[in-house]
């Protein structure tokens, strides 16, 4: 399905219909997103043309914008894509466009973008194979996926299964780090990095300790991706498999 009205109407995109005059700006405010944009930002240069899948209201086409010649934001909800209009009108940037559709039916030619990248969302597509094939036949040769990919072996994928399917949604997709390894190669592509985060955040999705907020202090002390407790703990040889996410880039041969 990918008409964008018919899954308007479907789902549970009303969800993020109520999210998106809050969805907020602060692209400073967790470690995840502090790391996707220093992702964003290694690999995009002044002469890159970006896509961002699943752009919501535009929050980190903001931060990139005056890095690149142009970025397109992909989004299903209409909602996001009013408040990342607004965005843009209002910051001035110049170098953007929004689409409304599906990441399985990006309608842009072969090999159009030096980068794309698809935040908070791969997880939610029904058909995740084939919004990657789009991903990646959108991308020009030697260009790079940036994707933040649900771990499956990871309390959070129980928790946030059961939230959706609860709002009408399937669920969401949940991954093993090999497996989503074989998709992007079944692809022609190559993963070159990857991060993982959440592995000490699994006390959250138990019941009682998900209480216990100081824990949280303990586990991310450090603002800095690279000395924060949680990030070296999610890395290390035998806990890397147990991640809530990976933040993963591909290159395309």
């Amino acid at each position: 399905m990918s008409d964008p009205a018919l899954q308007a109407r479907s789902g549970s995109n009303w969800i993020w219909t109520e999210w998106a005059a809050t969805y907020g700006w602060d692209t400073d405010a967790t470690l995840s997103s502090r790391l996707k944009v220093d992702l964003l930002r290694k690999y995009c240069s002044g002469g890159s043309q970006l896509c961002d899948v699943g752009c919501g209201n535009g929050l980190f086409m903001r931060v990139l914008a005056p890095s690149c010649t142009r970025i397109t934001g992909v989004d299903l909800n209409a909602e996001m894509l009013v408040q990342a209009r607004a965005m843009a009108a209002r910051d001035g940037i110049d170098n953007a466009e929004f689409v409304q559709c599906g990441a399985d039916a990006l309608p842009f030619p072969e090999a159009s973008f030096d980068l794309v990248y698809c935040f908070s969302t791969l997880s939610l597509i029904p058909d995740v194979d084939r919004a990657l094939a789009h991903m990646v036949r959108v991308l020009r040769k030697e260009g790079h996926l940036i994707l933040d990919v649900a771990g499956r072996n990871n309390l959070s994928s129980i928790y946030w299964w059961l939230w959706h399917r609860r709002r009408g949604h399937f669920g969401i997709h949940a991954f093993s780090h090999p497996a989503m390894q074989r998709k992007l190669a079944a692809l022609g592509c190559r993963v070159v990095e990857s991060h993982a985060l959440g592995f000490c955040d699994q006390w959250k999705y138990v019941p009682g300790l998900h209480l216990m907020r100081r824990i949280d202090r303990v586990f991310h002390a450090n603002a800095a991706h690279a000395l924060n407790l949680d990030y070296r703990v999610s890395n290390l040889p035998g806990v890397f498999r147990f991640a809530n996410r990976w933040y993963m880039v591909a290159q395309k041969a």
